[in-house]
């Protein structure tokens, strides 16, 4: 795909039969109807990424982030009032910070970077990782991997956004689970 120019991409069609849209064309769309969260994957692209957002005055309800802790910082130096979020694949159950803890993942993974979110995935997620990002006033978006598997926790983990691969997947299972916020 990364061999593919934005022509060629856009003749590539959907099962539905939607195309590809180019960024500036995503953001057009978008714009005052949800609330874009833009991935950064690729080195050298935050000035061009933070212009085009900013162009179209999308940025404050845009998050931009990414699993590179320096695109968000560098991100961050261009434009500190947008929102930003680091993706963490890496802080619980299977992974080496299970067996020292949350704060500790936590301090050295999302600590020294800026930014108000945290995309947590599976299978490395664990409570009190969690906890401890709830606790340093970071909102917490879930990851995309198995998301059904927490989704009794969205109220626990204070979960602002679900970022989830097939969200008509996770509106019927959620719809077939009852309430997921508990009545007062």
């Amino acid at each position: 795909m990364s061999q593919l120019s934005l022509q060629e991409l856009q003749q590539c069609r959907f099962p539905d039969g939607q195309t590809i849209p180019s960024f500036e064309d995503l953001i057009e769309l978008t714009t005052g109807k949800i609330r874009l969260l833009v991935e950064l994957k690729a080195d050298g692209l935050e000035q061009t990424v933070m212009e085009m957002i900013r162009g179209h005055q999308f940025g404050e309800s845009a998050i931009i982030q990414s699993f590179k802790g320096r695109h968000i910082s560098r991100c961050h130096e261009i434009e500190p009032s947008y929102h930003f979020g680091l993706c963490i694949g890496l802080a619980g159950a299977r992974g080496p910070f299970s067996r020292v803890g949350g704060k500790w993942a936590y301090d050295r993974i999302v600590r020294p970077y800026p930014g108000d979110y945290v995309n947590v995935d599976w299978p490395l997620v664990t409570d009190e990782f969690i906890q401890v990002c709830n606790q340093h006033g970071k909102k917490v978006i879930l990851g995309a991997n198995s998301t059904e598997k927490y989704l009794d926790k969205l109220y626990s983990w204070q979960v602002v956004m679900i970022n989830a691969d097939d969200p008509g997947r996770i509106r019927e299972v959620a719809a077939g689970a009852g309430p997921l916020i508990p009545s007062d």
